[in-house]
């Protein structure tokens, strides 16, 4: 059996998380017969030390060579009490009745090497330095008037009560220094699962400090020892509150939707890298949460030590109330519980490296691959899927799976993709005209002409828009018209202009090399409309094509041909 300085204590609690037992090479246990230590401690000194079979909350009678104490345990096998002031010096034995333990035990004195005054001063100045620090809120506020009021009742008390409290904080020195200490552990990370961690592993490491502070409390006989030992357990409950709050506050709850797209099916094509939106929803921890706990031991962890420093909250109070009805000028302010929202708004936030290597993506069909996936600086997903089949020439439609997994969170998503090969069609984009209605396009087509008689010269420009199931086509005309007398003088000159727009639907189905229109409209500048169903895209290559349909134009059937290249 061993004791424990709360300083090594501290470091204990982190190795806790890191190491489960030790083995030998042989993967053994190693068993190495039990050696009982004498433990070292002052008069007025809380200590920690093992107790094997000591139970979580359970309290203890322990007697130090005949003088009766109690103890309690605040971790499972381990029993923390108080040295009474007057226990024998040197060699004692302690014994634990209710287990049945007997521990060798060396005591030595407290003494004092300056006055009281200029020890609790001392004390009060560390206490000063750390609450400087602190966020300026109710919480330290009420923090910053307890302390008052211990100084009150310390000016006020005798010259006895002021030197045991100033032995007391003597004894303790060590704890109390470190529990004014800010935790070593410091995440830079904007990861909140990383975060989360850190709030948790800090506030497990100020229970811990809590529950040490607190059984003193509980324990101590003397009324000017236990107000010192408030002032401790009101400084690490107020950490607990800011850690379990800063836990609670953080957006570690990631709900259904954490990939973003604006369309339904998002296309690739093969070997090509494409870049999605990638966002997290995100929400604050709630009081419902507990139910869904179970799967993760973090949230399970932090729950309890909730719940405990609810627990501690109603106890701490009644000490307080006592103090305050028992004590000369002690008004200690009562705590106000931790409590946790029912409910909290849930938000888009962009997702982090640190998020993105938690997230898993697979395809669903055996026909494409995964080629490569990478987070970009701008919080985007660049991804790369491929057809296995070189000479697919058919696209493939299919979806992703998107798991996302931490210590709070286990979700699924999947969003549907279509793998199109790689020297496939579309018609998808846009389109430049270079033939309009059998001339050639962005230029002056010139009239022939006698006189006298007329002219007229034509240019036509024109674009077209495909979607994947919509044409539309813009033409714009221009004219220079003629009128020549005998000579060929002229004897009228205009320049008038005109415009088309054309429409149709498609499948997107191409079927040997044509892709078919259907619902054919067309309307100009005049206001007059034109119909056809019998629109064909002619592919002559990947980015060229040719558009040819008729209609009635109230005399005769029009042949209209056009041809294309993709801009």
């Amino acid at each position: 059996m061993k004791t424990h300085s709360f300083l090594k204590t501290f470091l204990f609690l982190f190795c806790l998380l890191l190491v489960n037992n030790c083995k030998n090479d042989n993967g053994v246990e190693d068993e190495t017969e039990s050696i009982v230590e004498t433990l070292k401690a002052a008069r007025y000194q809380i200590i920690t030390f093992d107790a094997k079979g000591a139970i979580y909350n359970q309290d203890y009678d322990i007697t130090i060579d005949g003088k009766k104490t109690k103890g309690k345990s605040i971790e499972n096998d381990k029993i923390t009490i108080s040295i009474p002031y007057d226990t024998k010096l040197g060699a004692n034995t302690m014994v634990i009745s209710n287990l049945n333990q007997t521990i060798p035990i060396e005591i030595s004195d407290t003494t004092l090497a300056d006055t009281p005054k200029n020890i609790i001063n001392d004390y009060l100045s560390l206490i000063n330095t750390y609450t400087d620090n602190l966020e300026n809120n109710e919480s330290t506020s009420s923090l910053k008037s307890n302390i008052l009021n211990f100084k009150t009742v310390f000016n006020n008390a005798s010259e006895k009560d002021q030197a045991t409290a100033a032995k007391f904080y003597l004894a303790n020195k060590d704890l109390y220094q470190y529990i004014l200490k800010e935790n070593v552990l410091k995440i830079t990370d904007d990861d909140p699962n990383a975060l989360g961690n850190e709030k948790l592993l800090k506030l497990k490491a100020s229970m811990y400090f809590l529950g040490v502070c607190g059984v003193a409390l509980w324990i101590l006989p003397d009324p000017i020892e236990k107000s010192i030992a408030a002032v401790g357990v009101l400084i690490c409950l107020n950490k607990c509150k800011q850690y379990a709050g800063g836990f609670a506050n953080l957006k570690l709850v990631v709900l259904n939707q954490f990939m973003t797209s604006n369309k339904a099916e998002i296309t690739f094509t093969s070997e090509q890298s494409k870049i999605l939106n990638y966002s997290m929803s995100r929400r604050s921890v709630t009081s419902q949460d507990q139910s869904n706990a179970s799967s993760f031991p973090n949230f399970t962890n932090f729950f309890s030590q909730f719940s405990s420093l609810k627990n501690w909250h109603s106890k701490i109070n009644t000490q307080l109330d006592w103090m305050n009805k028992n004590i000369p000028f002690c008004n200690f302010t009562i705590t106000d519980p931790q409590t946790l929202p029912p409910a909290a708004t849930p938000a888009d936030l962009a997702a982090t490296k640190a998020m993105f290597d938690k997230t898993r993506f697979s395809v669903a069909s055996t026909d494409v691959a995964l080629d490569n996936i990478s987070f970009d600086s701008e919080g985007k997903i660049k991804m790369n899927l491929k057809l296995k089949n070189p000479t697919a020439t058919v696209p493939v439609t299919t979806y992703v799976t998107v798991d996302y997994n931490d210590d709070y969170n286990k979700i699924s998503n999947r969003f549907d993709v279509k793998v199109i090969p790689k020297n496939a069609f579309t018609i998808e984009g846009n389109w430049k005209f270079t033939i309009i209605e059998n001339e050639p396009a962005d230029q002056w087509n010139t009239d022939t002409y006698t006189c006298p008689g007329q002219r007229e010269d034509q240019f036509f420009s024109g674009q077209a828009t495909f979607t994947a199931n919509t044409m539309k086509i813009n033409i714009a005309e221009k004219y220079r018209y003629y009128n020549y007398g005998p000579q060929c003088n002229i004897l009228e000159y205009k320049e008038p202009t005109g415009w088309q727009t054309i429409t149709a639907n498609h499948n997107n189905t191409i079927e040997a090399n044509s892709l078919k229109l259907t619902g054919g409209t067309g309307i100009n500048d005049e206001n007059y409309t034109w119909s056809f169903s019998d629109g064909v895209i002619t592919i002559l290559d990947p980015n060229t094509i040719t558009l040819t349909y008729s209609f009635y134009d109230g005399y005769e059937m029009v042949n209209m041909y056009y041809k294309l290249v993709r801009q």
